[in-house]
């Protein structure tokens, strides 16, 4: 094994290339398992929701802010982003 010598010699620029491909490989398993469980990102908007609040010292629980987002959108007072896509992880809240 100590005589071999491969058919290429290892660059930076190889070096960056494969470092890219595993940091995109990365990505896409990581946004794959998201997409499968919608309800964590639904559950992490609530959580963040619920942190925007506490700063603005507002005191509502977070079962509070779980139960206003669905009446806010039914009374058109919020509304959501993407409407066709309730779970989408880019999904967003605004007022009307």
């Amino acid at each position: 094994m100590g005589d071999y010598k491969p058919p290429f010699t290892i660059t930076n620029e190889i070096l960056f290339y494969v470092s890219s491909i595993s940091e995109n490989i990365g990505r896409i398993t990581a946004t794959g398992n998201l997409e499968a469980k919608p309800h964590l990102r639904k559950n992490n908007r609530i959580k963040s929701i619920h942190a925007s609040l506490r700063i603005e010292a507002n005191s509502l629980s977070l079962g509070q802010v779980r139960d206003y987002l669905r009446p806010a959108i039914d009374r058109n007072l919020i509304r959501m982003t993407i409407p066709d896509k309730p779970n989408s992880r880019n999904q967003r809240y605004v007022k009307v």
